[in-house]
C-alpha cells in the first residue's frame, strides 16, 4: 500500500484486525472503519500515525477497548466511537492535545473513572444514549475549553454541582433523561431538555451576560411553572444589559442579545400587552419607535404541537419534529 495515502476508507468490509503495514502510513490523515463487525482490536502500531486527524471507528460490535498508548497520535482532532462496546478510554488521551471532539453516542457499555484525564483543548464531548448511569466530579480547571456536552438519553438521576466549573460551556443537552429528577447550577446560555419527565427542579438562574439564551423544557411536565417565570425575566434583563454595553466606549458587543425558551403552559405572559387568538396579530408601533431605545421585539406563543410544522425546530415525546415558524411585516 502506497505510503503517501490521506484518507483511507474501509467501511463495513469484513476486516478483522489491521495490518502491521499499516504503521508506516506516515501521511494518513483520515481513518474510516465505521461498521467493522469483525474487527477486535486496533495495533498499538496506530501510534506511528503522526498525521491522523480523525478515527472514525463507529458501530464495530466487537471492538471493546482502545490501545492504552494514543497519545503519541499528536494531530488528532475528532475520534468518533459511535455504538462501540468501548468500556472505557484510555487515560492516554489527555495526550492528544489537538482533540476537541469525542464522540461517544450509543457506547451502552461505557463506564467513566474521571475527567481529569481528558484533554484541555476537547470542547465537544457526546455522550448521548451511552451506559452512563452517573458522572464523576468536574475538577476545577479541567475541560476549560469544552463548550458542548451532550448527555441526552441517558440513565443520568443527578448530575455534580461540580459542572459549575466547566467556565465554558455554552450548551448542554440533557433530552429525553427519564431518571433526571434536578439540574444543578449551570455555566450556561443554552439547554435542551425536552422530555426529561421525571425533571422536578431547577436552579433560580443567574444573570450572566450572554448574546444568546436558548432553553427547552418541553414535555418536562412536573417543573413549577414559576421558574420559568424567573428565567423569563432573568433573559429580558441580560437582553437590556447587552443593549447598554453597545454604548461604552470599548465595548466589543456589535449585535443584540436574544432568548428562546420553550415549557409547557396556557397561558401567554402578563407583560405582553398585545395579544390574538389565532395565528396573526396586527399591532400598532407608535411614532419614531426605532430609536437609541429601542431594544428589540419579544413573541410569545401558545400552540398545541403538531409534527412536522415549519420554524423552530424541536421534538414530540415520540421523538417527531415540528418546528414553529415566525414572519413580520412592516
Amino acid at each position: 500500500m502506497p505510503r503517501n495515502i490521506e484518507e483511507l476508507w474501509l467501511m463495513g468490509t469484513a476486516i478483522e484486525e489491521l495490518p502491521s503495514s499499516f504503521g508506516n502510513l506516515s501521511r494518513l490523515q483520515e481513518l474510516f472503519l465505521d461498521g467493522c463487525d469483525r474487527l477486535k482490536r486496533l495495533p498499538s502500531s496506530i501510534c506511528k500515525w503522526k498525521s491522523l486527524q480523525k478515527l472514525s471507528i463507529g458501530y464495530c460490535s466487537k471492538l471493546n477497548e482502545l490501545p492504552n498508548d494514543i497519545g503519541p497520535l499528536e494531530s488528532l482532532e475528532i475520534l468518533e466511537l459511535e455504538r462501540d462496546p468501548i468500556r472505557e478510554l484510555p487515560s492516554s488521551i489527555i495526550y492528544l492535545k489537538n482533540l476537541w471532539m469525542i464522540n461517544c453516542r450509543g457506547c451502552e457499555e461505557l463506564t467513566l473513572s474521571g475527567f481529569e484525564f481528558f484533554p484541555d483543548n476537547l470542547s465537544s464531548l457526546i455522550l448521548s444514549e451511552s451506559g452512563i448511569t452517573e458522572l464523576p466530579e468536574f475538577p476545577d480547571g479541567c475541560l476549560s475549553s469544552l463548550r458542548s456536552l451532550d448527555l441526552s438519553g441517558t440513565s443520568l438521576e443527578s448530575i455534580p454541582a461540580s459542572i459549575i466549573n466547566l467556565s465554558g460551556l455554552s450548551y448542554l443537552d440533557i433530552c429525553n433523561c427519564k431518571r433526571l429528577k434536578c439540574l444543578p447550577k449551570l455555566p450556561l446560555g443554552s439547554i435542551e431538555a425536552y422530555g426529561c419527565t421525571s425533571l422536578e427542579v431547577l436552579p433560580s438562574p443567574s444573570l450572566r451576560l450572554r448574546k444568546h439564551t436558548f432553553a427547552n423544557f418541553i414535555n418536562c411536565f412536573k417543573l413549577d411553572q414559576n421558574i420559568f417565570e424567573d428565567i423569563l425575566e432573568v433573559a429580558l434583563l441580560n437582553i437590556k444589559l447587552l443593549h447598554m454595553c453597545r454604548f461604552f466606549d470599548g465595548c466589543k458587543l456589535t449585535v443584540h442579545g436574544g432568548a428562546k425558551l420553550c415549557y409547557p403552559g396556557n397561558e401567554i405572559p402578563k407583560w405582553f400587552n398585545f395579544r390574538s387568538m389565532g395565528s396573526f396579530i396586527n399591532v400598532e408601533l407608535p411614532p419614531n419607535w426605532y430609536n437609541h431605545n429601542f431594544i428589540g421585539f419579544g413573541f410569545a406563543l401558545c400552540i398545541a404541537a403538531t409534527p412536522l410544522l415549519d420554524g423552530i425546530q424541536s421534538y414530540t415525546d415520540t421523538g417527531e419534529i415540528y418546528r414553529v415558524e415566525m414572519q413580520y411585516q412592516f
